[in-house]
């Protein structure tokens, strides 16, 4: 057992995986770019053992347009997920978003997922 740090700068969400429960963390700064003076969040979270961190580029999350729902979206695909393996599940997102964009990406779409392994 642990604690993740997330440092927010923007204000798309980043996620955290803990098989039957997804958590969205979000910050309630507007998007880097549109102010000058940012200000960033600090939000802690426990972790534990075969959790997965999922980090987002926005237009991962714009791919739906619906800012309300685009966590829904992102845990309804996290649920759907079978593998514990994080580069197939952070290829599974990408597929998922450019698939649900009609194969049109506007703007760079990036996951990282990781995975918490005890010691």
């Amino acid at each position: 057992d642990g604690y993740a740090d997330f440092i927010k700068i923007g204000a798309v969400s980043s996620y955290i995986n803990k098989g039957e429960q997804i958590e969205a963390i979000r910050a309630s700064n507007l998007p880097i770019g549109i102010i000058e003076d940012i200000q960033p969040e600090f939000v802690r979270r426990p972790i534990q053992d075969n959790d997965f961190i999922i980090l987002l580029t926005d237009g991962v999350l714009d791919a739906i347009g619906d800012m309300e729902q685009q966590d829904d979206w992102m845990a309804g695909i996290l649920g759907e997920i079978r593998t514990q393996n994080p580069q197939e599940m952070a290829d599974a997102i990408l597929e998922e978003a450019i698939q649900y964009s009609g194969g049109v990406v506007k703007d760079d779409m990036t996951v990282i997922v990781t995975r918490i392994w005890e010691r």
